[in-house]
């Protein structure tokens, strides 16, 4: 969606941005105050007719002509929904674990309030730089060539964060699929207790995961809107299947019955009608917030995060004064949608394993529940699709239909990540194609150098799986570099902004817009990125991590 979009009534469409725009955001954006001695913005930004948040350049072939005939505010707001809920969904449930309830919900609830202000930072240098840069090329109109690299950095090593977590869950779950279909009489669960032969089993997982995608990463996927579509529809499916079970699961279990301490506390304190306990159950399950503040900072923003993509987002848009607003709101659905999902966390307990997925291996069907809470005897292929009458205990196999809801959600991290690992990888060596120094692209033939870029690409992801396979780690490097998208750089443009005379967001008859959009906002959330950069970093070395 982030190409052209053809459209006509240009200068109207503009005409309707800019006052919505003005009425919102007040008249900071449009007019020039007196601008400061520092290094001045680009030439587009300092005009005095410089457009306003989201309203775009009308001129032909702009972005406004685009406007004109893009998606609705509906669909935008469903591509957004579909940007931001990934594969790192079946990572928050052990989060929420590791952080606890209380510290996981206000975890949740203050990154999307933040991502939502700093969105509407983004958006509005983009609109006062013309709307037609991507996100480095806004980074470097406004704050110059060395912070470029530093975007470019970021955004690459965020990317290879994704790439390095679709290999990590996908070769997880190819491992236990694979061992169980060979009929080995240990799980192979890479997360609980691996066995040597189980670590071996991981690695070739992901090594069969690389030359899967090598070919696949290889072509350009334009025309695979269908296909993408059906991978979506799944993705969707598979979430609620999670939730439908989890949610049986818990409201079947009662008391100490439960594998959770909080569930278990507060199911016997709501039997005896003591709802007040619950409270205190919740205040006690979050008395040691601090193990898991790193992992839930991490897991929680890099779930939430959509700024690289805002860019695409607001040009794809019919009605791009309305953009901020529309993928605003999709970011509180989602953000509803990953504290369901995280929340199962509470039920697994402890057992949560790091892709949440493996736990629906010992999902039995029996009472909606899970055979052992998470921690199943599984005996290879017969006892994995439910084909021997009974488990060796005298428990019978689940039926049909549980073993289906067992495969639908096992299989979930392997759909997700061959449905977005050749895309992302397609990105990322596009992006590295355009960085690499003249002396390259002089040795080799345009088509020698995409291929270069495609390995550069899928290659160090995949090799980075069988060294190390431990999600919590991966996660907590990807959020590294989330912090500094979602956070330091949005900062940093408004800081620019403000030191050249011409605040993004102004004279506002919002109170609250004009505080959000001040200096000190700014200062703050640079402050938040460095904690949180420092946290992230002590988590994934186990300094500050259960």
């Amino acid at each position: 969606f982030a190409s052209a979009l053809p459209g006509a009534g240009a200068d109207t469409a503009a005409m309707s941005s800019r006052e919505s725009s003005r009425e919102f955001l007040g008249d900071g954006l449009l007019d020039n105050e007196a601008p400061s001695a520092t290094r001045e913005l680009p030439a587009v930004v300092a005009d005095d007719d410089a457009p306003v948040l989201l309203a775009t350049s009308s001129g032909p072939g702009g972005a406004a002509d685009r406007g004109a005939g893009g998606v609705s505010d509906t669909v935008l707001f469903l591509l957004t929904v579909n940007v931001v809920i990934g594969s790192g969904i079946v990572g928050l449930p052990f989060a929420f674990n590791q952080a606890g309830l209380i510290t996981s919900l206000l975890s949740m609830l203050g990154w999307t309030a933040v991502f939502v202000v700093t969105l509407s930072w983004v958006l509005a240098a983009l609109g006062r730089a013309g709307g037609e840069l991507d996100w480095i090329g806004l980074v470097r109109e406004f704050l110059g060539p060395r912070a470029e690299l530093g975007a470019s950095v970021t955004v690459l090593s965020f990317t290879y964060g994704l790439l390095w977590s679709y290999a990590a869950m996908c070769s997880a779950t190819i491992s236990l699929l694979l061992t169980a279909t060979l009929g080995w009489e240990e799980e192979c669960d890479i997360y609980t207790n691996p066995s040597p032969a189980c670590v071996a089993a991981n690695q070739l997982a992901a090594l069969f995961f690389g030359v899967a995608m090598l070919p696949l990463s290889m072509v350009d996927l334009e025309g695979s809107g269908s296909l993408q579509a059906v991978f979506t529809l799944y993705r969707f499916v598979a979430v609620a299947a999670i939730l439908a079970t989890v949610g049986a699961a818990a409201l079947t279990a009662t008391g100490a019955a439960s594998p959770n301490r909080f569930l278990a506390a507060a199911t016997s304190a709501v039997a005896a009608g003591e709802a007040r306990r619950v409270l205190v159950a919740a205040v006690s399950e979050g008395g040691h917030w601090y193990d898991g503040l790193g992992i839930a900072f991490s897991t929680i923003s890099s779930s939430q995060i959509c700024h690289m993509q805002a860019p695409s987002l607001m040009r794809a848009a019919r009605e791009p004064a309305n953009a901020w607003r529309v993928i605003s709101l999709a970011l509180m659905l989602t953000a509803v949608l990953n504290t369901v999902v995280g929340l199962t966390g509470l039920y697994f307990g402890d057992r949560t394993e790091q892709l949440a997925t493996l736990n629906w291996k010992a999902y039995d069907g029996h009472t909606f529940g899970f055979t052992g809470f998470g921690v199943s005897n599984l005996t290879g292929l017969n006892d994995l699709y439910g084909l021997n009458g009974s488990n060796g205990e005298g428990v019978a196999q689940p039926p049909a239909w549980a073993v289906g809801v067992r495969l639908l959600v096992l299989i979930y991290p392997i759909v997700a990540s061959a449905s977005s690992f050749p895309i992302t990888a397609v990105v990322l060596s596009n992006n590295l194609n355009e960085i690499l120094p003249q002396m390259a692209r002089e040795r080799f033939s345009p088509k020698g150098l995409k291929v270069l870029c495609r390995l550069i690409a899928v290659l160090p992801p995949v090799g980075l799986t069988m060294v190390l396979h431990k999600l919590s780690i991966v996660f907590d490097v990807t959020g590294l570099f989330s912090f500094v998208l979602g956070l330091a750089l949005p900062a940093l443009l408004v800081l620019k902004a403000h030191s050249s005379g011409r605040p993004l967001i102004g004279r506002s008859r919002h109170r609250l817009l004009r505080l959000l959009g001040g200096r000190a906002a700014a200062y703050s959330l640079l402050v938040l990125a460095f904690f949180s950069i420092g946290l992230s970093a002590l988590s994934a070395a186990g300094v500050v991590s259960r």
